[in-house]
């Protein structure tokens, strides 16, 4: 039983027949390479199960994850920390979520914390050991004045 198999099984159980309808006309279109075009009408044809789409997408063999993630951004921007949610547990990093976010015109910050390196995930990060501040020299009084560092 393929994976497309078992999520229409699954979704049988919790969606509308209509829905299901739309899944299993996008199965076809799964195999060649899609466009933008094609999954912002998979998208849009299907606004209520978004995240399903955005689900089986990312589990298709040579989609482009960056396209698929920015798309469903563009398509439903008030779900976008569980978009976000979905592509970092289908393993897209979350340098392409982000850069998916901001070409989508979605904050990113909704979903990741915003530091000095970089957007980093909103988990609260390890204790990290503060590093002292470098110290002045020792100045020797043997090489004839106050606070110069003699060679000697």
């Amino acid at each position: 039983m393929t994976l497309i198999s078992r999520l229409t099984i699954t979704l049988a159980l919790i969606m509308p027949i209509g829905a299901i309808a739309s899944l299993e006309g996008i199965k076809p279109e799964l195999g060649k390479n899609l466009t933008k075009e094609d999954i912002i009408v998979a998208y849009k044809s299907n606004p209520d199960i978004v995240l399903d789409i955005l689900t089986i997408l990312l589990r298709t063999e040579n989609i482009d994850e960056q396209l698929t993630v920015q798309s469903a951004f563009e398509i439903a921007p008030e779900r976008a920390l569980e978009i976000a949610e979905i592509a970092r547990v289908e393993g897209v990093s979350n340098e392409l979520i982000t850069t998916a976010a901001l070409l989508a015109g979605v904050d990113p910050t909704q979903f990741s914390e915003a530091t000095a390196a970089g957007i980093a995930p909103a988990t609260a990060p390890e204790s990290i050991n503060a590093i002292a501040p470098p110290v002045a020299p020792a100045v020797g009084n043997n090489g004839g004045g106050h606070a110069v560092v003699s060679p000697n």
